[in-house]
């Protein structure tokens, strides 16, 4: 009975004619071309760029467990993220294709934040949670960003206050090591056509090991006047401190701690190598963007930023003759000022045919301050050196 019971729900099964699913009906979904503004200076599609182009926004920022800009662009082709040191306060570089880390340009809002003395630029000084946009151009850019873009460009866009309402965060976070952060932000339009954008972090950390700790403060702020298409202006400065322990290599294990025999003081251990050597970097950025358009077919641009690079290094001395440590101290000061002004003028009186102008004018100074010290403070030996030079530029496009 239970056979023949089957065998016919089977075949009702096989008789019951079965028709194509319906899906519910939804309206035309409409795709956008992404954006990318650092390739040409302009705003081109991307799929009408030649150049290799990585982009990240500010959703994959967040969904990306990274700590810095060179761990977020660590795993994309052709990016090489270095770090100079597993302290605290080690300066991290990005390599593109084989270049070195003077070869990439970092540019934050227009302002390049490139050391004119080293050449290359800590990317782990730029603030995560102020990034809305990374665009990384792969190639040489040397015709329009300079030299030290020769193997590639990484072009940060800060966030900017939104019409769509305001934005107040704030976040904490604790680790070992006595690790802490603190983060928040806050932005939006408060007065008609006039926006704002804050973010600040600190930082601390006690390191893995003696004289490896760290203290970061930044401070980034975006002031935004847009009136639309006729006028526009942009303001962003961006601050950071930090204060890090310079440890230098990890000794043989069992390394017995060594003391000054003029001031007491630890000198080295089975931890660190330098016990009492440390760093600090003050860094500062500003730039002032103009914008409008005249026309239905010109739009111009008018931008000029300040950056001041300041590091400071304090390191204790050794003599020569038998390597042992005399407790002289030596300190130096390196500041790096940049400053510049550019103009672009973007005319494109029919489709498919534009004309890009441009001139950029950049000085460079640099001043390097070196004090010896003695055992009991006192000056020994002063040495300060400071050099100029001006780049003077223009293209078509």
């Amino acid at each position: 009975m239970k056979k023949h019971i089957l065998l016919g729900s089977v075949l009702l099964a096989a008789m019951v004619p079965v028709g194509p699913a319906v899906a519910e009906e939804s309206g035309p979904v409409a795709v956008m071309e992404e954006v990318v503004v650092t390739a040409t200076k302009t705003l081109e599609k991307r799929q009408d760029i030649s150049n290799a182009v990585v982009l990240k926004d500010a959703e994959d920022i967040a969904e990306v467990p990274a700590e810095s800009l060179g761990s977020l662009l660590a795993n994309e082709s052709g990016v090489d993220w270095r770090t100079q040191g597993n302290y605290g306060g080690a300066a991290e570089e990005i390599q593109i294709r084989g270049m070195g880390g003077d070869g990439t340009l970092l540019v934050v809002d227009g302002v390049v934040l490139n050391s004119p003395s080293l050449g290359s630029a800590d990317v782990s000084q730029v603030p995560l949670n102020s990034i809305a946009r990374v665009e990384v151009v792969k190639g040489p850019g040397s015709l329009l960003y300079g030299s030290g873009a020769m193997g590639g460009t990484v072009y940060v866009i800060s966030k900017h206050p939104s019409r769509e309402g305001h934005v107040a965060k704030v976040e904490a976070g604790y680790g070992t090591e006595e690790t802490y952060h603190l983060a928040a932000e806050s932005g939006g339009f408060v007065a008609g056509d006039f926006g704002y954008y804050l973010s600040a972090n600190r930082r601390e950390t006690d390191g893995f090991r003696d004289n490896s700790d760290l203290e970061h403060t930044d401070v980034s702020l975006n002031l935004l006047y847009d009136k639309g298409g006729p006028f526009g202006a942009d303001f962003n400065f961006g601050y950071v401190d930090r204060k890090y322990g310079l440890p230098g290599t990890q000794p043989p294990e069992g390394t017995a701690t060594y003391l000054s025999p003029v001031s007491g003081l630890p000198l080295f251990n089975a931890e660190a190598a330098t016990l009492q050597d440390r760093g600090e970097d003050e860094n500062r950025h500003s730039s002032l963007l103009l914008r409008g358009k005249t026309s239905d077919w010109m739009d111009w641009r008018l931008k000029g930023d300040c950056a001041v690079l300041d590091s400071f290094n304090a390191s204790f001395g050794y003599n020569p003759l038998d390597y042992s440590y005399d407790g002289s101290r030596i300190e130096t000061e390196v500041t790096n000022t940049v400053r510049g002004v550019e103009g672009n003028l973007d005319l494109h009186p029919i489709d498919q045919v534009g004309l890009l102008l441009g001139s950029e004018y950049r000085n460079f100074d640099y001043e390097n301050e070196q004090h010896g010290f003695d055992a009991l403070g006192s000056p020994l030996s002063e040495m300060i050196d400071e050099q100029r030079i001006f780049t003077q530029g223009s293209f078509v496009e």
